[in-house]
């Protein structure tokens, strides 16, 4: 097989997974509405970042630049066409690979064909790609600095090279904000195991570039980079938690969500295994293949795909450290040097033949899972209640929204323009904190202070001690959604109005 056809092939394998699960998820999940209307609003006002007045619950959109403005920058279709920006720098990232693999794998087709397959086979990449997202862009970006360390491995580090990773690194501090904090480990790793003073001072270079390039708005990010690591410090443990039944207002005693992402006892840690493993079989099965790890550049691999690995796993299990996002996410950039791994550590032996079978297979039914679920949410009566939804609200008059559970929140924002109760995208989570993760405050003192005239919710969600509490009016039947149309809040019925509690407040 020639390299030519072998790279075909792969692209081929990347493509139709990463396609075939766009079109399942229908081209816009969740994060692809809040993304239109950021674009919308850009185009409309001329202002950016822009003022984002649908969303009650964040105070500025300070989400790193880069990504938004190429968004800005390319017609309205490619934001409507969904994850195809996504699917297109995913196969940019495996274009990277493919480099490499060729470069410090001497240019054999079989380094190329296992990279290319384990690369398009990890659940991950398929799975999150099916949105639009700008995890992939901070990926590339990071991918490209672990290409750059691996060639100054092999002939030096040139200041040429040196340059380049301060100018990438500045581009992820301005792209993806869990990616900057993968990097910032990932750095320090390398300072540790590598010392010189060029490498300690590159990190902080790429700081002041971002900070330069972007006219001081990136000491915006880096509060909002705060706010939001603040914020799960204090929050991680309801993560996933059902913000009503676990509310210390209107919760069950003892209540546990079966969804709850850290959940107690043994079936928080199965649960954080089946996450790990189905999300990228390909990474926990390749130190059966590399031990022991050789010495060279194939070791240097094994490290950066380690490092990952172990910080992956260490904001799981390690308490202070789960403020850092859900471990699983930091697969996707696991991906790359693990796929070069298995690369330069082909299957060789009976024992590491089965191994690279296996996690191939596990790999394959962990999609196949994947595509079945998008194809029963698909099916879903829900899928098509919340167009109806969207239509009266539409229509309606204006009032805010609050949506219980709070997932259609960026749908509506965006196709209705209804105020909605929510945020968590820049800027403000101390005015999230008092109805997400949970419910700390009085849902008739929430509903006073932000005038709220509706409430999407489900039969069954919400409990009659809120019911009670709030003005229904009218309550209508959508499909599977139920909308309670809430009286009009005015000076009279109103009284003394009382703050939401204060972040700080809300543990």
């Amino acid at each position: 097989m020639t390299a030519s056809l072998a790279i075909t092939a792969v692209f081929v394998v990347a493509v139709s997974l990463r396609y075939g699960a766009q079109r399942l998820a229908g081209g816009a999940a969740v994060d692809q509405w809040y993304w239109r209307l950021y674009t919308k609003t850009v185009r409309s006002t001329g202002q950016f970042p822009p003022k984002l007045p649908q969303y009650l619950l964040d105070e500025h959109q300070w989400y790193p630049p880069v990504f938004p403005l190429i968004l800005c920058a390319m017609p309205a279709a490619v934001v409507r066409a969904g994850a195809s920006l996504s699917i297109a720098l995913d196969l940019a990232r495996l274009g990277l690979l493919l480099f490499a693999a060729s470069y410090v794998g001497g240019g054999r087709i079989e380094a190329l064909i296992i990279a290319g397959l384990v690369y398009a086979t990890t659940p991950i990449l398929v799975s999150y790609n099916s949105q639009l997202n700008p995890r992939a862009l901070g990926a590339l970006f990071l991918d490209a600095i672990g290409v750059l360390w691996l060639l100054g491995a092999f002939s030096g580090a040139h200041p040429a090279m040196w340059a380049a990773a301060v100018c990438l690194a500045a581009a992820v501090l301005l792209t993806h904000k869990m990616t900057t904090q993968l990097m910032a480990v990932l750095w320090l790793a390398l300072g540790v195991a590598r010392g010189g003073l060029v490498t300690w001072l590159a990190l902080p270079a790429a700081v002041v570039l971002a900070w330069a390039v972007s006219g001081g708005f990136y000491g915006r990010v880096l509060r909002a980079h705060w706010d939001i690591v603040t914020f799960w410090n204090r929050n991680w443990r309801w993560l996933q938690a059902n913000p009503v039944r676990e509310s210390p207002i209107y919760g069950d005693a003892g209540y546990e969500t079966p969804t709850r992402f850290y959940a107690s006892g043994w079936p928080g840690v199965v649960r954080h295994v089946k996450y790990m493993f189905g999300f990228s079989p390909w990474a926990w099965l390749l130190p059966v293949a590399v031990l022991p790890i050789r010495p060279g550049i194939a070791g240097v691999v094994v490290c950066w795909g380690a490092a990952v690995l172990a910080f992956a796993v260490a904001t799981i299990a390690v308490r202070p450290l789960r403020c850092l996002g859900s471990g699983y996410y930091y697969l996707y950039n696991a991906a790359f040097p693990v796929a070069l791994a298995w690369a330069l550590h082909p299957p060789s032996t009976a024992a590491t033949a089965a191994v690279f079978a296996i996690a191939g297979l596990a790999a394959l039914a962990s999609i196949a899972a994947f595509l079945l679920r998008l194809s029963r949410l698909r099916k879903s009566p829900k899928a098509d209640a919340l167009a109806e939804v969207v239509t009266f609200l539409r229509a309606a008059p204006r009032g805010a929204v609050w949506c219980l559970p709070l997932l259609p929140s960026d749908r509506i924002a965006c196709e209705t323009d209804q105020p909605v109760l929510y945020g968590g995208h820049g800027y403000g989570f101390r005015l999230l904190e008092p109805i997400f993760p949970r419910i700390t405050v009085p849902v008739s003192t929430i509903c006073q202070r932000y005038d709220v005239r509706y409430i999407v919710t489900v039969d069954g969600y919400l409990p009659a001690a809120i019911k009670t509490e709030l003005q229904i009016r009218e309550s209508m039947r959508l499909g599977a959604y139920r909308i309670l149309i809430l009286a009009a809040v005015t000076k009279a019925n109103t009284g003394h109005m009382v703050p939401c509690a204060d972040a700080s407040t809300a543990r």
